[in-house]
């Protein structure tokens, strides 16, 4: 974790933030800022999302409900992603808040997912748009189980 002075080609001052998700091992997060406090505030909210999903990963896989695990994912990864990105993921957050928000992680399986992909269907949902909203709850799933080593345990129950 650290804050530096970067200088670019054409004089201008940035502030360059480094953070590891999970120390040398982890993902490496870099984020530039015109000020240094933004860079400094950038590392004092990264460290305290670490503590934060520290204290999610004694919970059983029952205890926690995918809304925790979407907001966790907006959290960590939201800072990576476009404008574009979040126009694509908003609308499908929207589809599966409402039909899966409150549901525990333990309920997630293959069925689960075939059912989910059937009220898509009766939506009226185009195969492409099914296959995007799948993949981001996928994705969602998959980073909660890689995050929260209290619940990677449980990742067979998915495939």
């Amino acid at each position: 974790m650290s804050v530096k002075k970067i200088i670019s080609s054409d004089g201008l001052v940035r502030w360059e933030a480094c953070f590891y998700t999970h120390g040398r091992s982890g993902q490496k997060l870099r984020r530039r800022f015109e000020k240094k406090i933004d860079a400094e505030k950038f590392l004092f909210d990264c460290k305290n999302r670490r503590s934060m999903s520290e204290s999610v990963e004694g919970k059983m896989l029952e205890e926690v409900c995918l809304e925790d695990e979407i907001k966790y994912w907006l959290e960590v990864k939201g800072p990576t992603f476009t404008k574009g990105y979040f126009r694509v993921i908003t609308p499908a957050l929207k589809v599966i808040r409402n039909y899966c928000g409150d549901m525990s992680l333990s309920k997630l399986n293959l069925n689960f997912l075939h059912r989910f992909r059937q009220k898509l269907r009766d939506d009226n949902l185009g195969i492409s748009t099914q296959n995007r909203y799948l993949e981001i709850l996928t994705r969602i799933v998959s980073f909660s189980f890689n995050s929260h080593t209290g619940v990677a345990g449980a990742a067979s129950n998915i495939s």
